[in-house]
């Protein structure tokens, strides 16, 4: 085969196409109002704390109605909120570890897994809001586990109004690192 033969995907580094809407205009009250909209539409719930114990004492109430004293969790210092995770302990909550290693047995690591699903909820914080659809972007990292946004099923997401865009590409825009 020659080497023109060879097919190639596009490179993935391509800028996104403007959108038609001049949505970086948009001031935080519209977006906040609008993230909520979108994010009720699907069922979920947007808490307003003004503090960070009114944020402390909103993840504890979302907590108990959760049920059950096992939760995953990111790590204390990955948490938008300063003293949350010691909060949560001395509310009676045990955040599992969420690290599930390669096992040697195929059903080591499915106990383990079954043990992480007893969790009746998961927090975590949020790199952004994006307005226009009510979605969030979480990332993930050692002290940001993935589990903790997608197993349980209560997913209480700490979301800063400072972190809502007006949409994806906006987002993008401000954050260019991310596309690498």
């Amino acid at each position: 085969m020659k080497e023109d033969d060879k097919r190639r995907l596009p490179d993935a580094r391509v800028s996104l196409p403007p959108r038609a809407m001049a949505s970086t205009l948009l001031d935080t009250t519209t977006m906040v109002e609008s993230f909520t909209r979108e994010l009720t539409a699907v069922r979920g719930r947007v808490h307003r704390p003004q503090t960070a114990e009114q944020a402390i004492e909103t993840v504890i109430t979302l907590l108990c109605e959760a049920g059950g004293d096992e939760i995953l969790a990111w790590a204390d210092e990955a948490l938008p909120v300063a003293g949350l995770g010691e909060a949560i302990r001395r509310a009676g909550f045990k955040a599992l570890e969420t690290t599930v290693q390669a096992a040697t047995r195929a059903d080591g690591r499915q106990e383990r897994q079954t043990q992480l699903s007893r969790a009746s909820a998961g927090v975590t914080g949020a790199l952004a809001g994006l307005a226009d659809t009510g979605s969030i972007v979480v990332t993930s990292s050692p002290k940001r586990p993935r589990l903790a946004s997608l197993l349980p099923p209560t997913h209480i997401a700490l979301l800063p109004v400072d972190r809502l865009y007006p949409d994806l590409p906006t987002f993008l825009a401000r954050h260019p690192d991310l596309l690498l």
